[in-house]
């Protein structure tokens, strides 16, 4: 494709690929075809715009041509030739538009598109580690060699079935060691002979590493020859082997073989079973040249089954509590009941101050003098109060509450007051004793810029009930009165001593005496029956 000039772009196709042309010297991996089908030639290829560094554009010109010619004497000379596009300047060029052009223009409508099929969703990402293949080199192990099943196939699906094993697909390349020029050590695991693993003699021993999408036991090795083993003998790997790891670093092997493994054909798959392993991630090829000196394989595949990972164990977590519903500001049912003007007729208006919206506001009338009114719908308990200022904030202000819009009191007092932004900023926190209000009032009485006093937003939240102290007279106390009742005196019988016999002796009780009465006292004793001696 191109001009007939030297500098355009130029892409060549043989009947196997694409390949450069002047300005693409390096398109073995692009996409092409040719069809070959009742006598006629079907070429299909795809213009690689990133290599080439192109981006399609309207204007963009491509032509299209053919080569023809014959080696008659088959000396790897041309004889003849119909067309040949060649831009070196040889007699038999050929314009490059030859079969026909074509040029880009813009679509200025859409292009109908067939609905793609949903698109499977995409497995989830192998985690891997990094591995150093060349750190990961082994000792060769001591077991015997592992014997194909006795044939060569065509296809990974019927090697597998000779053994009676399930190979396993979605290998992740880690790392490897070095190789020829495309043919590294990640097309061994691509289920395409096309592609290959080759590598020089001091390349040895080849290293490529791959990660499973999880752990597995291994029961079967299946490889397979490249494209061009039957006309270059000897590059089968006289020694190989493959091993198996759970973390990239402790390998185990699982099989070993030489190059009998293999036969000298082309695009072959071979296959072996083994017993089965211990379950394993990452998996290992590991190999030395060929008798030739040089090394190649096509593909790599590994058999086994799936180890079901143990679920993780999960701590059921308590259910969680639900977090509390957003409290209601005491402004949630509140109305305007008035203001005392207004910056704009009919703009930032008064319930602007109270609407739940700090982009929102009040801007009264350019006065020192302002004031806002709300109701709060009925009365409320409150003891606080946010008031999100304005750049055009009061400087000197007051709050006050009242239960009928009336009687006011003041519960805050303000002055001095620069606390004011746009958009909003800090707000000014007012608190008092719970008190009971059903309106709140905001009265400026002097701004402090040379606007009038605006308000973004106010905030307040409910509060518990004021206390208020009940006032309880003691009762007055009747006076007990106690009855006395006078108890009668309890009169004592006179005891009269018995006298003493008459021969008892009374001694003389004092030295004078009154001699009647002793008389008469002696006489009553007398009558009495008692004797009475004198003494002298």
């Amino acid at each position: 494709m191109g001009y007939p000039l030297e500098g355009d772009y130029q892409l060549a196709l043989s009947p196997y690929n694409t390949y450069g042309g002047n300005k693409a010297p390096d398109l073995v991996n692009e996409t092409g075809a040719v069809i070959n089908g009742d006598g006629t030639y079907v070429v299909e290829f795809s213009i690689p715009w990133q290599t080439q560094g192109l981006t399609p554009a309207a204007g963009h010109v491509f032509g299209y041509n053919a080569s023809f010619n014959n080696d008659l004497d088959g000396n790897a000379a041309r004889d003849s030739w119909t067309s040949w596009v060649e831009w070196s300047g040889m007699p038999y060029w050929s314009d490059t538009m030859w079969l026909g052009q074509v040029e880009l223009v813009k679509a200025d409508v859409a292009v109908a598109v067939d609905e793609a099929p949903a698109a499977e969703a995409p497995a989830a990402a192998v985690e891997v580690i990094e591995i150093d293949a060349a750190a990961s080199v082994q000792d060769y192990p001591n077991m015997d060699l592992l014997a194909n099943s006795g044939a060569g196939y065509a296809t990974l699906e019927e090697a597998t079935a000779s053994i009676g094993k399930t190979a396993i697909s979605g290998y992740t390349f880690v790392s490897g060691t070095g190789s020829h020029a495309n043919e590294g050590p990640e097309n061994l695991w691509d289920n395409d002979t096309a592609t290959k693993f080759c590598a020089p003699s001091d390349q040895f021993p080849t290293i490529s590493i791959v990660a499973l999408d999880g752990e597995y036991t291994i029961d079967g090795i299946v490889m397979a020859t490249a494209n061009d083993n039957s006309s270059y003998n000897g590059r089968s790997p006289y020694e190989w082997a493959i091993y198996g790891s759970k973390d990239g670093s402790a390998w185990t092997a699982i099989a070993y073989g030489d190059d009998y493994f293999f036969e000298e054909t082309d695009f072959t798959y071979y296959a072996g079973a083994v017993n089965a392993t211990d379950s394993f991630k990452y998996i290992m090829f590991q190999s030395e040249g060929g008798l030739s000196g040089t090394f190649q394989v096509s593909e790599v595949a590994v058999c086994g089954t799936k180890v079901a990972s143990a679920a993780p164990v999960v701590e059921e977590a308590p259910a969680a509590e639900a977090a509390p519903a957003a409290e209601p500001t005491i402004f949630a049912n509140a109305t305007l009941v008035e203001v005392s003007g207004l910056e704009v007729e009919g703009s930032n208006t008064g319930d602007m101050a109270f609407d739940g919206d700090m982009a929102t506001r009040w801007s009264s009338n350019t006065s020192d003098a302002a004031h806002i009114i709300v109701d709060l719908g009925a009365v409320t308990p409150v003891d606080s109060l946010d008031i999100y200022w304005e750049t055009a904030c009061a400087a000197d202000y007051t709050v006050e509450v009242s239960e009928d819009n009336a009687n006011w009191t003041v519960v805050a007092t303000v002055t001095d007051n620069a606390t004011g932004a746009s958009p909003v900023g800090e707000a000014v926190s007012h608190s008092w004793d719970a008190i009971n209000a059903r309106y709140i009032k905001i009265n400026c009485t002097r701004r402090n810029t040379e606007w009038g006093n605006s308000i973004w937003e106010m905030v307040a939240y409910a509060c518990e009930a004021p206390v208020v102290e009940e006032v309880v007279e003691a009762p007055v106390e009747e006076p007990v009165v106690e009855e006395v009742v006078a108890e009668e005196p309890v009169v004592e019988e006179e005891v009269v001593e018995e006298a003493p016999a008459a021969a008892e002796v009374v001694e003389e009780a004092a030295q004078t005496f009154d001699f009647g009465v002793i008389a008469a006292v002696a006489a009553i004793l007398s009558a009495a029956g008692y004797a009475f001696t004198k003494k002298r």
